[in-house]
């Protein structure tokens, strides 16, 4: 299942409700920002839904308010199945295995079963307190007839994915998967039979109201329906051409699917017509419950929580806060900052971030930095050159010419008036009059740079694939630094004229770089064993020392001595994040994905591993990384890791699951691997990169701008 397979297989540290205001915290979106997966309700009050990292959310007002549940997991949670209001099961799981939890007391404690699998299971289904079947990966079915004291195996004979199961009765039940793979038992799973599909679609969802009438929903926007228990199945039309992902029916004539962008389908007829909706905030919904045919619930990307009570005529939001995915902040005190992002988002804080609001940009293209001088004056670039200026704290943002179409990575001001801003083939450009015209520097490098910054209105440094530039004279004059070996450089930052650090990732992980003599040399602080690096930050005068560095998977790093020790930080997320800042030695923000803002109070009292300096190691675990640059136009590039040598598989789908591109089928040696896509092809929109090697599947999805 997409929803499932797009998961980043990583380490995620669950952070407890108890503990959350004593290290990071979520400030948006809330409740909080995971994928959520699932979604049932008991009544019309009592609801659970489960999502990435062991996340378990809890409402008994109706979703007006969801609880965070510790549930003693970091485990992905891809289903839910309830019987009865307190006996409940979950099953997911990561690289570590698949993963089974129980609960008998409504949800307020979890135990974890024995599964009986290594694969992470995608879809569970009890049919009472006792019978019970999960399927998920490499066409994984596991049944327990004792409510999971005990899951023995059965056979699918297939190895392609199960995505969904579903049970009529203690001996009738179906499960679907990839490749358009529909399966039938009559005996409680001893023998499980293939049904003719007619279609080679991705089956996510499957559903039935008795033994004859039931429904499959897949990619590109397929919905199938059987009235003779699958004999034959049949293409329903909708005007949904996107993929969905979960179907559910309260009787033989009423039902809704759940899709990508925000579409809820619904029917009274059976499916003979589908009525086709897209809710706000238009984000994928990943699973769609129905207590009866007024009070529903969906639930998808972001942590996304939409509800109604008219049956889906309309719905209202229930988290809250942008989902758009955030790629910088910057705060010029301790309550007053913004964070910009794709789609021209900037959100503004006057109450230190307890509350988020949108200012217009103007501008609908990516912004990937944004740089303050004071209260009222700032800047924030992006794609096609795009640069915004507000001189009344963002009340009012207005365009200046840039003089150039390339992605603008990084901005900064040394004053109202002296700025530069870096970008993709060497692009420098500066100004002298706070924007209102921007000139050309020249480089002396095609190389894409990502960060720059200055200590004075002469010095400073600009870093990139490959390249450590450096200044003396303003940018007249750009001269390459030795970058020790470095490849791919995302952001710098200097206390004073000499003492600096850089932050990226190589091909055996995140790097970050230290100077003492103002670049003259660079030495290697931190390599590999961790995730890529995209931003650091440091704290000025009498804390120069103190510093963090964001990253991939939620990757949060502190170090209190200048960088000789670093030491992970639980974030509390497994989302990308993209910008860090600080305000002082305790008080600072994290931004990332599905719009993301992490907010901290007590700065670094919370390290939860041990010094993880010049640790350089293979892999331990299977990881495909995301994509960068993403978006991109034409091309992009795409990292793996492998714990050993084995057969890999590195495809790219369009999506509605059509194969695209085949970018490595090959034996592999362990270790990071690197594989570029050249999309000049192929249309402008979303792509899904697939991994296959030995029985480890993971897929990105990848956006295409031309």
């Amino acid at each position: 299942m997409l929803k499932k397979s797009c998961l980043i297989f990583g380490l995620m540290l669950m952070m407890t409700s108890s503990y959350a205001q004593e290290g990071w915290y979520w400030q948006n979106p809330l409740p909080q920002g995971h994928d959520l997966h699932a979604v049932w309700f008991a009544d019309a009050d009592t609801g659970w839904a489960v999502g990435y990292g062991g996340t378990v959310l809890f409402t008994a007002d109706g979703g007006e308010n969801w609880d965070v549940r510790n549930v003693g997991t970091d485990r992905y949670l891809f289903d839910i199945c309830f019987r009865g209001d307190r006996t409940s099961w979950a099953v997911g799981g990561t690289r570590q295995g698949g993963v089974v939890l129980k609960t008998t007391d409504g949800g307020q404690s979890w135990s974890e079963q024995n599964p009986g699998t290594v694969s992470s299971l995608y879809s569970v289904f009890f049919i009472d307190q006792y019978n019970g079947w999960a399927v998920g990966y490499n066409g994984t079915i596991v049944h327990t007839a004792d409510g999971g004291e005990n899951w023995n195996p059965q056979t699918s004979a297939t190895a392609y994915e199960l995505e969904s199961v579903y049970f009529v009765d203690d001996t009738t039940g179906w499960a679907v998967g990839n490749y358009g793979y529909i399966i039938k038992t009559i005996d409680g799973g001893e023998i499980w039979n293939t049904q003719a599909s007619g279609t080679t679609d991705w089956y996510y969802s499957v559903y039935f109201t008795d033994v004859n009438d039931g429904w499959v929903v897949g990619g590109g926007g397929i919905i199938l329906h059987t009235s003779d228990g699958g004999t034959n199945w049949h293409v329903q039309t909708s005007t949904a051409y996107t993929l969905l992902e979960d179907v559910h029916f309260i009787d033989e004539n009423t039902g809704w699917i759940a899709g990508h962008y925000g579409a809820i389908l619904e029917t009274s007829d059976g499916g003979d017509n589908w009525e086709t909706r897209y809710v706000e905030p238009n984000q994928d919904l990943y699973s769609i419950y129905f207590l009866d045919s007024n009070n529903g619930c969906a639930v998808g990307e972001g942590g996304t929580i939409v509800h109604t009570t008219d049956g889906g005529s309309t719905w209202d939001e229930q988290s809250s806060g942008s989902v758009q995915f955030l790629d910088d902040v910057y705060f010029t005190n301790d309550t007053t900052g913004w964070t910009v992002g794709w789609s021209g988002t900037i959100l503004h804080t006057k109450d230190a971030g307890a509350t988020w609001d949108a200012q217009t940009s103007g501008t609908f293209y990516e912004l990937f930095s944004v740089f303050f001088t004071d209260d009222s004056t700032g800047w924030a670039v992006g794609k096609k050159g795009t640069i915004v200026h507000t001189d009344d704290g963002g009340g009012n943002w207005n365009a200046q010419p840039s003089g150039t179409s390339k992605i603008l990575w990084s901005v900064h001001f040394e004053n109202d008036t002296l700025g530069w801003a870096v970008g993709e083939v060497g692009t420098i450009i500066h100004t002298r009059d706070g924007g209102e015209n921007w000139s050309e520097q020249t480089s002396g490098t095609d190389q894409w740079l990502f960060g720059v910054f200055f200590t004075d209105d002469t010095t400073g440094w600009a870093v990139g694939d490959f390249a450590i530039l450096h200044t003396t004279d303003g940018g007249e004059i750009w001269v390459e630094q030795p970058s020790a070996g470095a490849e791919y450089l995302y952001d710098v930052y200097f206390v004073d004229d000499n003492t600096g650090w850089i932050a990226g990732e190589n091909q055996w992980g995140g790097i970050i770089l230290h100077t003492p003599d103002g670049g003259q040399s660079w030495a290697s602080q931190i390599s590999g064993n961790i995730e890529g690096l995209s931003k650091i930050y440091f704290t000025d005068d009498n804390d120069a020392n103190v510093g963090w560095v964001v990253g991939q998977l939620g990757t949060i790093l502190y170090t209190e001595d200048g960088g000789v020790n670093w030491y992970a930080q639980e974030s509390g997320t497994a989302n990308h994040l993209d910008g860090v800042f600080f305000t002082d030695a305790s008080t600072g923000w994290a931004v990332g994905i599905n719009g993301t803002i992490l907010h901290i109070t007590t700065g670094g009292i919370t390290p939860v591993e041990e010094d993880i300096s010049q640790s350089i190691s293979t892999p331990t675990d299977f990881h495909l990384a995301q994509n960068y640059p993403n978006p991109f136009n034409p091309s992009t590039t795409i990292e793996f890791s492998l714990p050993h040598a084995c057969h890999v598989t590195l495809t790219v789908y369009n999506i509605r699951g059509q194969k695209v591109a085949t970018l490595v089928s090959e034996r592999l040696l362990a270790g990071r691997h690197r594989a570029i896509w050249q999309a000049s092809v192929c249309a402008s929109g979303v792509y899904l990169c697939r991994l296959q090697a030995d029985d480890f599947v993971e897929t990105k999805k990848m956006l295409f701008l031309k």
